[in-house]
């Protein structure tokens, strides 16, 4: 009966759909003034890690080694910015922030944005291997 009661009591949470200010709040994770640091200086940081693809800006694409360089440089400007956030204390908030939102994602509660098109018009922004 006990086990009742509590599917019973977690069921209109659930119908509800996730506390966002809990899941992607806390201590571990990133504060809002924080987000908006990142957030401001995001496209800044991307063009400077990917100035060497030969794409347009629009078109690009970060390659695994410079997602962590992204990730890098966010935390410095968050070091640098008006939170003044040590490195060691910035890139575990970022990782938390991060993977509680791929976990809202997984749960599909949130959605990443699209990949960037083709020159064709096509969601696929690079072409096929031939091998």
């Amino acid at each position: 009966a006990g086990d009742e009661a509590a599917a019973a009591a977690a069921a209109p949470a659930a119908a509800t759909g996730p506390d966002f200010a809990a899941e992607l709040g806390g201590e571990d994770k990133l504060s809002v003034e924080q987000l908006h640091i990142i957030l401001d200086t995001f496209g800044a940081t991307a063009e400077k890690i990917t100035a060497c693809h030969p794409e347009r800006f629009e078109e690009r694409a970060l390659l695994f080694w410079e997602f962590f360089e992204v990730l890098m440089q966010s935390c410095r400007e968050l070091e640098a910015g008006a939170t003044q956030t040590p490195l060691a204390e910035g890139i575990p908030k970022l990782v938390q922030t991060l993977l509680a939102y791929k976990g809202l994602a997984d749960q599909s509660f949130v959605t990443l944005p699209a990949a960037p098109a083709g020159e064709d018009g096509s969601e696929e922004a690079f072409g096929e291997d031939d091998n």
